[in-house]
């Protein structure tokens, strides 16, 4: 794996996909949205190109259909970017378990952090976004976000 660490100077810019679950972790991604960071400016960005993001974030239970639209994505997207699973179905496959599911995203895409929670508050999204950007793979190609 690539290491993609980089030093931003701009507010993260995340593209998203929303994948089969049950919604709850798209709210809380848009309630941090709207959660302004220092001098009110927005925490986060959200843009609509891939090609225009530090970050791909994906929500819900992969299945064989969003996991085209992930490896569409992820293709497109900048060499420094990186990956974050958010909530338990993007993590483990969560409650839907293997019912028109497959297990969590890293089982085809290269996560570099999980954010665990069913779901995560906004709060618990912003510390786990901003340490996303900031790890580094080990020599196995493995990540540790506490490493830095």
């Amino acid at each position: 794996m690539l290491e993609r660490g980089m030093e931003m100077n701009h507010n993260l810019r995340i593209f998203r996909i929303d994948t089969a679950g049950c919604g709850g972790c798209a709210l809380e991604l848009e309630a941090l949205a709207a959660m302004p960071q220092e001098g009110g400016k927005p925490a986060v960005e959200w843009v609509s190109d891939p090609s225009l993001a530090d970050l791909l974030v994906i929500s819900g239970g992969p299945n064989l259909r969003s996991r085209r639209l992930v490896e569409n994505a992820w293709k497109r997207m900048p060499p420094h970017a990186k990956i974050a699973a958010v909530g338990a179905c993007a993590c483990t496959g969560g409650l839907f378990g293997q019912f028109e599911q497959m297990t969590g995203a890293d089982a085809f895409f290269p996560v570099n952090i999980y954010i665990r929670g069913c779901a995560p508050s906004p709060q618990a999204l912003l510390a786990g976004l901003q340490a996303a950007m900031n790890c580094r793979p080990n020599k196995d190609g493995e990540v540790d976000p506490d490493e830095g």
